[in-house]
């Protein structure tokens, strides 16, 4: 899949490997990941989107009436087929390992009062990006979906929505729901207030719950992103790397600047009402990607121009709990550096 930036060459130095097709052509970006279930046997891969057994009993269920839902935004064109600063895709992916031959229905739901409604199959490019079931190379028991957003506003609007999988083998049937998206149409006084993490991951991660599971993106460079409610910018140079020569007789210990680099950082601060499941994921499958960009949505933000910027971490991640036995929500500030720190001079 390909990587962000979209220049062959430059993808292939970053990662020591040539990404696999599909491509969005000169576009920005990618395609797709993401899920976990709590039965190994229904389908996990690592993502930033938590997938729920639909038939599992909960005895610590939320009892929150705050609702809390994962903002998205589109653009309404649908000539957007990529992700952009203001067009969100969610992606997400799954592994089968204990299946042969299963039947996939993978349906997009929209709330209706209390009550789900399918809106669409996802099994054609008409939403986005489908990969079915023994269609992606070396990774014959995948099957995904990244979903455009803006397609989905264009055609069915805006609203809360979710995505239910159902799995059917040798009889058996078996369930999984995303959890909740909230899609309006992208403007800047709706965006205000978020901050956007687009992700690309290659290689094996283990999962973040199940011991012993890794995830296998190997040859992939699988994108993934997600919106949260934040803050993020407060740009300060954290020191200066300077190499400095001294001169002896007949300079008198006079000193001269080889080269200097200003080291960049960022504050980045979550809202508390950020239920668990967001920083379980984000803290590993988010922070431990290959490559991290971020946008910033926050109009009073004196830095106006965080757009898809790399970043790489460069603080633990701590979040500060709610202590509510009824609301299993936290926040979080954290740091991170430039991910191409260029501000350089040099004299040689």
């Amino acid at each position: 899949m390909p990587l962000i930036p979209t220049n062959p060459q430059a993808v292939t130095d970053l990662l020591g490997m040539t990404p696999a097709p599909p491509t969005f052509g000169n576009h920005d970006d990618v395609v797709v990941i993401g899920t976990q279930s709590k039965k190994i046997n229904v389908g996990i891969i690592a993502g930033l989107m938590q997938f729920n057994n639909c038939t599992d009993d909960e005895c610590r269920s939320l009892n929150d009436p705050c609702c809390y839902r994962n903002p998205v935004f589109g653009v309404d064109d649908s000539s957007i087929t990529y992700p952009t600063y203001e067009n969100d895709f969610s992606s997400f992916l799954l592994a089968y390992y204990t299946l042969l031959s299963p039947s996939i229905t993978i349906t997009l739901q929209k709330l209706s009062g209390s009550t789900w409604g399918n809106v669409a199959t996802l099994n054609s490019g008409a939403l986005g990006l489908n990969y079915a079931y023994g269609s992606i190379s070396g990774h014959s028991n995948y099957v995904g979906y990244a979903l455009n957003w803006g397609l989905v506003f264009v055609n069915y609007g805006a609203g809360i929505y979710r995505i239910k999988i159902i799995t059917v083998n040798s009889g058996v049937q078996s369930c999984l729901a995303s959890e909740e998206y909230k899609l309006l149409e992208f403007d800047c006084e709706r965006a205000q207030g978020t901050v956007k993490f687009e992700t690309t991951t290659n290689g094996k991660i283990g999962d973040k719950r199940i011991d012993y599971l890794l995830h296998d993106f190997t040859e992939m460079a699988w994108y993934d992103s997600i919106r949260v409610n934040g803050f993020f910018g407060y740009e300060k140079v954290s020191e200066y790397r300077t190499v400095q020569l001294e001169w002896g007789n007949p300079n008198h210990g006079k000193i001269q600047k080889i080269r200097d680099e200003a080291v960049s950082i960022f504050e980045f601060m979550m809202r508390q009402d950020t239920p668990q499941y967001v920083h379980t994921r984000l803290m590993v499958y988010g922070m431990m990607a290959d490559t991290l960009q971020v946008s910033d949505y926050n109009i009073n933000n004196s830095d106006w121009d965080i757009k898809r910027m790399f970043v790489v971490r460069d603080s633990s991640y701590e979040p500060t709990y709610y202590n509510d036995r009824n609301r299993r929500i936290a926040g979080v500030k954290m740091t991170f550096k430039k991910g191409v720190q260029s501000s350089i001079k040099t004299n040689c």
